[in-house]
């Protein structure tokens, strides 16, 4: 998750989106979006899991351009939602 983080700050013109695991080392999902977006508010982002969606999108995460997805995840439902975030 960290790593993850100093790899968007490098690279936030770049990135239209991110997708995060849930469940990442020393850093997870949630709180490296968080972070993500103290660098790029409006960074949309597809959230990957074995959890409940209904986990990953409390709090925080509440009125922002968030999905998420159960794994395993087809890989054709993945392009579908992450340029759907993309899009708008």
């Amino acid at each position: 998750g960290s790593e993850a983080v100093e790899l968007f700050r490098d690279n936030a013109a770049r990135i239209d989106a991110v997708l995060m695991d849930a469940i990442m080392p020393r850093l997870n999902g949630r709180d490296a979006y968080l972070a993500m977006l103290e660098v790029k508010p409006r960074i949309p982002a597809l959230f990957a899991s074995g959890y409940s969606a209904d986990i990953l999108m409390e709090g925080a995460l509440e009125g922002l351009k968030v999905e998420a997805v159960q794994k395993p995840i087809p890989p054709a439902l993945l392009v579908q939602k992450l340029a759907a975030l993309i899009q708008g």
